[in-house]
């Protein structure tokens, strides 16, 4: 009982210190919160951004057109190339 007394009594005596150190207690806890807050908007931004990306092209090899080419120029096509390109 004398300790929890005695811790009563020092707040009184120190008024300005002990209100000094809840104010800076509440800054930090705040600060701490918002931080955390902050993080995790941002992680589920990241993973919902990630989600809702999707393909929008593709690139592909358009052999009927090379074959048209070659033969119009009158040469034989690179049958090798083709297996390549895939």
């Amino acid at each position: 009982m004398f300790i929890v007394h005695n811790a009563i009594r020092n707040l009184w005596r120190n008024k300005g210190r002990s209100v000094l150190i809840i104010i800076v207690a509440t800054i930090i806890a705040a600060a701490s919160t918002i931080g955390f807050a902050i993080v995790q908007a941002a992680q589920r931004a990241r993973a919902s951004a990630l989600e809702n990306t999707t393909i929008g092209a593709q690139i592909s090899l358009d052999r009927n057109k090379i074959m048209q080419s070659a033969n119009s120029s009158g040469q034989k096509p690179d049958m090798g190339s083709f297996g390549k390109a895939t």
